[in-house]
C-alpha cells in the first residue's frame, strides 16, 4: 500500500503543493535577528531550525576549517554518507518557494553533488543543499546522499 503522502503527491504537481504550503505557513516575517526577513508567503519555514544550535554548528564548522587547511582541507576530510530525511536539521529558517524553475529543477536532480552534512554533538545538520533536500521530499525520497564531514572527531 502506499503511503498517504505519496498519493497526496500524485494528486497534484507538487511545487503547486509547495506554494500552497508557502502561502498557508509562512506567515513569519523574521526568524532571527541575523536572517533577512521572510517575504510572507513565499517560503517554508523549515520546523527543525534552532538559530542558537544551528549557530554552534557552524561556527564549529568554521573552526574546524581553520585546523585542517579551509575549504579545501574540508573537502579532503569529507565522505559521501546516506542519510535519513527526517533526521536532518537545517541551519536556516526557511526556504524560498517562489521561483518555480530552481524548484523543478532541484526535484528532477537525483543524485544532487551540492548538499553538505555536518555532525555537531551527535546531530547532523545541513550545511548547504536545502533546496536539494526540500525537492527530494518532493519526490517522495526518504533518504539522501551527501558530503559529510562529523565536527565531533576534531
Amino acid at each position: 500500500m502506499k503511503k498517504f503522502k505519496k498519493y497526496l503527491m500524485e494528486l497534484q504537481d507538487p511545487i503547486e503543493f509547495i506554494q500552497r504550503a508557502a502561502r498557508r505557513y509562512g506567515t513569519k516575517e523574521v526568524y532571527a535577528p541575523y536572517w533577512d526577513p521572510a517575504p510572507i508567503g513565499e517560503h517554508i519555514p523549515l520546523a527543525k531550525f534552532d538559530s542558537q544550535k544551528s549557530q554552534e554548528a557552524v561556527d564549529r564548522l568554521f573552526e574546524v576549517r581553520w585546523k585542517i587547511g579551509g575549504v579545501d582541507g574540508q573537502r579532503r576530510k569529507e565522505t559521501m554518507q546516506t542519510f535519513n530525511i527526517n533526521e536532518l536539521i537545517p541551519t536556516q529558517p526557511y526556504n524560498y518557494t517562489k521561483d518555480e524553475q530552481i524548484l523543478r529543477a532541484k526535484m528532477e536532480e537525483q543524485n544532487p553533488t551540492n548538499i553538505s552534512i555536518v555532525t555537531h554533538k551527535g546531530e547532523n545538520y545541513i550545511i548547504d543543499g536545502h533546496h536539494s533536500i526540500m525537492g527530494a521530499r518532493l519526490r517522495g525520497d526518504d533518504t539522501i546522499t551527501a558530503r559529510h564531514i562529523n565536527l565531533d572527531q576534531y
